[in-house]
């Protein structure tokens, strides 16, 4: 859903606070409401999330080697993925969203983490856009476009509901050899 980026090394936000614990029947306790918290981490960065730290944020007390030149603070950059996040702690899309909102309204946000948007789809051929949509399908399977991609591209921008329900039919019909135009 979405991915955040620090310029903290384990950088760490809590959401939600656990509940008090209860008896359950079987006579475990169990947290009546589970903690939230987005924990960054730098397992899994990309270099568009060091890029993307470097060109937002100013790294401060960053340590010089021998001859006086500052470490490329790359090793400080963390990331938070909140579907990886959800995945691993078992959080429902409400708990996902909960933290995601609770990142952007961060009193520090811009200056200790960022969210890092997604990059828009590009169209699946150059005059997308101006191709008769009852026909969208039929010239993507005929020019062996990536139906996938065309899905997608449809789905973010005019979002017509018959030519994704169309371009869907023709991805369940069509062999798995994509082309990309």
């Amino acid at each position: 859903m979405a991915r955040f980026v620090s310029q903290y090394l384990k950088f760490s936000h809590g959401v939600r606070d656990e509940s008090p614990s209860a008896m359950g029947l079987d006579g475990k306790m169990t947290a009546l409401v589970p903690r939230l918290e987005a924990e960054f981490t730098h397992n899994g960065i990309t270099d568009k999330d060091v890029f993307i730290a470097k060109a937002t944020f100013n790294f401060v007390g960053i340590p010089e080697d021998e001859a006086g030149n500052p470490i490329d603070p790359s090793y400080r950059v963390s990331v938070f993925d909140s579907e990886a996040a959800a995945l691993a702690n078992g959080w429902t899309e409400e708990e996902e969203q909960l933290v995601c909102d609770a990142l952007r309204r961060h009193m520090e946000y811009g200056s200790a983490l960022v969210e890092i948007l997604p990059e828009p789809t590009e169209a699946p051929w150059p005059n997308y856009d101006q191709t008769d949509p009852e026909k969208i399908t039929e010239i993507a399977v005929g020019i062996g476009a990536d139906l996938e991609l065309a899905l997608q591209y449809e789905k973010e921008n005019a979002a017509r509901e018959g030519v994704i329900a169309d371009l869907l039919d023709a991805l369940r019909t069509e062999p798995s050899e994509v082309v990309r135009a």
